[in-house]
């Protein structure tokens, strides 16, 4: 069975929101990157069918950019993690961004939520994004431009529990550690 056709299966699963209720899974093919629009490695806007959608990754977070500094704390907090500059980490922040903006940008991908709020200063949704058979998250885990942080569910694309993917996403996480990659890399 292909990803797709998994993906299209699990549409009836439901998740629960903070009221107890049940949200279907929203599968969004051919979307495109917004590129004239704020966008960092974990959070972008997206066209879907003429609409501009806010998404907001599960599962792992991409150091702050430049380009976004109304969070001074939370950049303070990621460059303590990574034992880097707030300076150093803002840039691997432009990296992650622009690893994001390249992965997407040549290719429609899918964009899969329950359209669970992710806050922020403009309305976007929890997400997986997915070019091919490859998940987003998982790519920026691998280069070491993100660390394994942030709102979590079972993806519906995955056949295991919450827990085994999350320990899947570890694994890489420490493979880019131990590889020094990206944010782990000693500068």
């Amino acid at each position: 069975m292909t990803p797709l056709k998994i993906i299209l299966t699990l549409l009836i699963l439901a998740v629960p929101t903070a009221k107890g209720q049940t949200k279907p899974w929203k599968v969004m093919q051919n979307c495109k990157i917004l590129t004239d629009e704020y966008r960092d490695g974990d959070s972008f806007k997206v066209l879907y069918k003429n609409k501009k959608i806010g998404i907001r990754l599960y599962f792992v977070d991409c150091p702050e950019s430049h380009k976004e500094t109304r969070s001074p704390d939370r950049v303070l907090e990621q460059a303590e993690e990574f034992h880097k500059s707030p300076d150093a980490t803002q840039t691997l922040g432009d990296f992650a961004a622009d690893f994001t903006l390249n992965t997407l940008k040549n290719q429609p991908f899918t964009v899969i939520t329950n359209e669970t709020s992710a806050m922020g200063s403009s309305l976007r949704y929890y997400g997986f994004v997915r070019t091919g058979n490859k998940d987003l998250g998982e790519l920026l885990l691998k280069n070491g431009l993100a660390r394994l942080k942030g709102f979590k569910t079972r993806p519906p694309f995955w056949r295991g529990d919450q827990t085994s993917y999350e320990n899947l996403l570890t694994r890489i996480e420490n493979e880019a550690k131990n590889q020094k990659k990206g944010i782990w890399k000693k500068i």
